[in-house]
């Protein structure tokens, strides 16, 4: 069944909101993956609302801009919490409350009930190999045995084909998600969670189905039930722990640390005003790469924002780099893997049934004009600008905006050009002017537009030099860069001379970067039309490679050089 959704390229502080879904989910999780292997991810998630109250839902997307709900599975209460292959057997599994489903076979989502717990078991719910023996353990943050005796948290381990057994107790208290990794760089993994009287601990596996508490701490907080982790500068991830102080109202954030084997730190701390529902129910946040610079973000859930926590120096000092609207109630926060391999990873921030997903936008800064410059009528100035990163971008273009006379396209080239030159034109004085830069490419859109500056004219008198689009000789090729063809358009006279005056002096030719002619027309090819088209092929018909190629225009002693830019 297709849905309907909003694709949109609307632009919030320098993302774009792509794709907006009418389903979502409430108070729970969100996972993502590619359960029936065919190459399309899934947003998995439970529903309420009719006409699928109570049911698991695979939401697929199919690139470029259509979400289907490729299956449904109706169960007494579902409740996904994490999904992959958890007894290596080339299927996937679904881990959903006290249930765990595979796929029937490698193309299928997992909808079979394989096994279940035998005791009364609550999430949040981890899968891992904690104790590196090659089989998988789940972490049960809240158990209880038939008598009804609480040992809290459990770990059973997988010991064959969707079997699983209960290999340790403990009496620590767990409320929130997991994180697990080696944090102190000592060769043996920890997992860490927080609980809601506002400690975090961490255990460490030294050995086989062994877990040994190593570090707990008061982290100045309550109510955490998020705690994840992040990958940056260093060699080591680092813990993210996220509680609410219901006392001031605040959601507050704990990064921590390692120094040494079982030594941690709380290096960094952050507090939001944010929470503006009673019913906030602290929501899930996560990490990943989300501007491809190689570097993990912290993609921060707080109630009605979504904050971006990025680090860049040696230190991997955290600051709030930007923000996205949440939800007051709480949010699922998920970094994907890339929906539309365009090279830069989604967000998606799923709550109040409803789901949005944005994706970065490339950042321009402005080095000239600056904010309230001063531009001469007739002057040439050198238009610069840079764009933070080009990936998957193959076109750039330049527009100029004037109250008056709209917008005008006055440069076309790549997303690697950082200047252009530009003679400004006369028009009336001390209007307020900007210009637009846009870029495009695969799935990727951006319209950024340049502080204010004025043009004005100089006083008394001097010649009146047009601006350089209506200068003639002209010379002008459309689109550049291209592809399969572009068009060389030319003005050479006014409308009173006729282009048979022409001498034979008149001629357009194509160079390569190393000077060679590669293409040639002559006024007797050219005469009866003010534009020719280049197909992308020399003068035997062979297609010309990808490249940088220069258009000269011969009028008598005078000539006109264009440089024109051919892709893949």
């Amino acid at each position: 069944m297709m849905i309907s959704l909003l694709t949109l390229v609307f632009l919030i502080n320098g993302f774009s909101l792509k794709w907006t879904l009418p389903l979502g989910i409430t108070h729970t999780k969100m996972l993502v993956a590619d359960t029936d292997r065919d190459g399309y991810y899934e947003l998995i998630f439970k529903h309420f609302q009719y006409p699928y109250p109570s049911c698991l839902l695979f939401c697929e997307f199919h690139p470029p801009n259509t979400w289907i709900i490729d299956s449904i599975t109706e169960l007494i209460d579902p409740l996904p919490e994490v999904v992959g292959d958890f007894d290596l057997d080339g299927l996937y599994d679904l881990l959903n409350r006290s249930i765990i489903l595979e796929s029937p076979d490698s193309s299928s989502y997992p909808n079979q009930i394989v096994w279940q717990f035998n005791h009364h078991v609550s999430p949040p719910f981890g899968v891992y190999d904690v104790d590196r023996d090659g089989f998988k353990e789940i972490l049960v943050s809240y158990a209880h045995d038939s008598v009804g005796q609480s040992e809290i948290f459990w770990v059973y381990e997988n010991t064959g084909d969707n079997r699983y057994e209960l290999i340790f107790k403990t009496d620590a208290y767990c409320s929130s998600t997991h994180a697990c990794a080696d944090f102190d760089g000592d060769g043996k993994k920890e997992f860490a969670f927080g609980n809601l009287a506002g400690y975090c601990i961490i255990y460490e596996s030294p050995a086989n189905n062994t877990y040994v508490k190593e570090w707990q701490s008061y982290l100045n907080t309550g109510n955490i039930k998020d705690v994840f982790l992040t990958h940056t500068n260093s060699t080591r991830p680092k813990i993210i722990g996220k509680g609410w102080n219901t006392s001031d109202g605040s959601v507050d954030v704990f990064i921590i640390d390692s120094e040494s084997p079982n030594d941690y730190i709380i290096t960094q701390s952050f507090k939001f005003y944010t929470v503006s529902s009673p019913d906030y129910w602290v929501g899930i946040s996560d990490a990943g790469d989300i501007d491809g610079d190689g570097i993990g973000e912290i993609i921060l859930e707080a109630s009605s924002e979504v904050f971006i926590l990025k680090s860049t120096d040696k230190n991997d000092t955290f600051y709030v780099w930007n923000s996205l609207p949440g939800n007051a109630e709480g949010s699922c926060v998920q970094v994907t893997n890339d929906f539309d391999h365009n090279g830069i990873n989604e967000i998606i921030i799923s709550g109040n049934n409803y789901t949005r997903i944005y994706e970065k936008t490339p950042f321009v800064t402005w080095f000239y004009p600056t904010q309230y410059d001063t531009l001469w009528a007739n002057d040439t100035v050198n238009l610069r600008w840079k764009l933070d990163e080009i990936i998957s971008l193959d076109t750039l273009k330049l527009y100029w905006a004037n109250p008056q006379l709209g917008c005008h396209l006055i440069y076309h080239g790549l997303p690697t050009d950082t200047i252009f030159q530009w003679v400004v034109p006369d028009t009336q004085s001390n209007m307020s002017n900007r210009f637009w830069l846009v870029t495009k490419g695969f799935g990727r859109y951006d319209s950024t537009h340049s502080p204010v500056f004025y043009i004005k004219r100089r006083t008394g008198v001097e010649e009146n030099i047009p601006h350089f689009a209506f200068r003639i000789p002209h010379l002008e090729v459309y689109p550049n860069p291209f592809r399969d063809k572009t068009e060389i358009r030319f003005t050479i006279h006014d409308t009173r001379y006729k282009i048979q005056d022409v001498g034979q002096t008149f001629r357009f030719a194509i160079y390569d970067v190393t000077g060679r002619l590669v293409r040639q027309w002559d006024y007797r090819t050219i005469r009866l039309s003010d534009q020719i088209v280049l197909d992308g092929t020399d003068d035997s018909g062979q297609k010309l490679p990808p490249g940088i190629y220069f258009v000269r225009f011969d009028i008598d002693t005078t000539f006109l050089i264009q440089k024109v830019v051919k892709l893949y």
